[in-house]
Formats: structure tokens, sequence, C-alpha cells
């Protein structure tokens, strides 16, 4: 399972908790996802803090200089990041070789778009299945390539 502490390397800053036990089951850009225990990674228009909050996000990652809303609770986890989609590629990439070692006894789910990311519609990807690894990693590189190039 995805714990705090491994976003560690990825942290610009944070802000309420810091746990370094806390466990996430789920982590996702679709704030209108249920997500028990989940970690909400938002990327441009893909959410509302408030929405994955109701929806069982139990922390976030945040653009680093890009103001919280303020309805975002004290104690509620905010790691502020550089970048929130090559931070979720990095998560995953990083899960991918923590489950290829066989360190994980329960799995984390993550969600992105489907993969060819033709309707832009939520896809739950089984990381234990080494494709769906790979297919995670390839949509994600396809979302940062077209952002790179001005695509929304």
């Amino acid at each position: 399972m995805l714990k705090y502490k491994e976003l560690y390397p990825l942290n610009k800053g944070t802000r309420g908790l810091n746990d370094p036990s806390l466990q996430f089951n789920h982590v996702t850009i679709f704030s209108d996802s249920k997500q028990p225990k989940g970690l909400f990674i938002p990327l441009e228009g893909s959410g509302k803090l408030d929405e994955a909050i109701e929806n069982g996000a139990i922390a976030s990652l945040w653009k680093e200089g890009l103001a919280l809303p303020s309805y975002t609770p004290n104690d509620f986890p905010i790691i502020y990041v550089e970048d929130t989609a090559y931070a979720y590629s990095s998560i995953a990439a990083q899960y991918i070789q923590k489950v290829k070692q066989k360190e994980c006894d329960i799995m984390t789910k993550f969600e992105f778009y489907a993969p060819q990311l033709l309707n832009k519609s939520p896809f739950t990807y089984d990381i234990a299945v080494e494709e769906m690894g790979h297919d995670l990693l390839a949509a994600l590189n396809l979302f940062a390539e077209g952002k790179r190039r001005g695509i929304k």
C-alpha cells in the first residue's frame, strides 16, 4: 500500500497533519469518484478538493504557489509539489517498482484517464497486473506530452 512517507521526495512543503504512517487505498485525479482513504491529485480542471474530501480523500497533492480553497480543513494533509502531473507519474512508477519487488500485501488502486485518453473517463488500473502498470505510465506520459503541446 502507498504510504505518506513515500511522498516525501516530491514534497516542496506540507500543511496539516504530517503522519508518516498514513496509508492510501486509492490515488485519483477525479474528485467525484469514491476514494476511500484516498490521495487526491488535482490536475488542471480535474475536480474540487471539497468534493474529493466528501468522497473519502484523506490527503491531497497541491501545486506549489496555488492558493488552497478557504474551506480546506486545517488538519487535512496537503503535500505541495512543483507539478501535480509529474508527481502522479513519479508516484505510479515508484509504486510499480515496489509491487514488482513484492513489497505490498494490500494494493493501492490508481485511477486515471482511460488508456486511450479519448473520452477522459475514469479508469482504474490494477497495478498487480504488469501490463496495467505499463498502461498507467503510458497514459500519464500521453497526458504529459499533450500538456507540453498545449492540448487539454
